[in-house]
């Protein structure tokens, strides 16, 4: 059996998760009715948005990628972090607003 040298995550993997994560926040946001350029997603209501879809994900995400990165290498510990904690934390928050309304 091969061995895999498992890595801790460092500055590249956080940097690399929150451009990722901005990037799924902004393209949720680009699905919006009213949504018509990218100037509509520099907004007060959307980057105030953003900062609530954007933290609690990006937390999730490096908590699976610490997780993951025990158990596999580094390019699929990102993988699963994020295809886990994007939907997870999108759809919560997606529900809390509509419940809060």
């Amino acid at each position: 059996m091969e061995q895999v040298k498992h890595m801790t995550p460092g500055i590249k993997q956080y940097i690399l998760i929150a451009f990722l994560t901005i990037l799924s926040c902004f393209l949720l946001f680009s699905v919006d009715k009213d949504t018509h350029s990218f100037n509509d997603l520099l907004k007060l209501g959307n980057l105030a948005a953003l900062v609530v879809y954007f933290i609690p994900t990006f937390l999730v995400s490096i908590i699976l990628l610490k997780y993951f990165s025990k158990k596999n290498q580094m390019a699929k510990s990102i993988t699963l972090s994020l295809l886990i904690s994007v939907p997870v934390c999108f759809t919560i928050i997606i529900i809390s607003f509509l419940n809060y309304r």
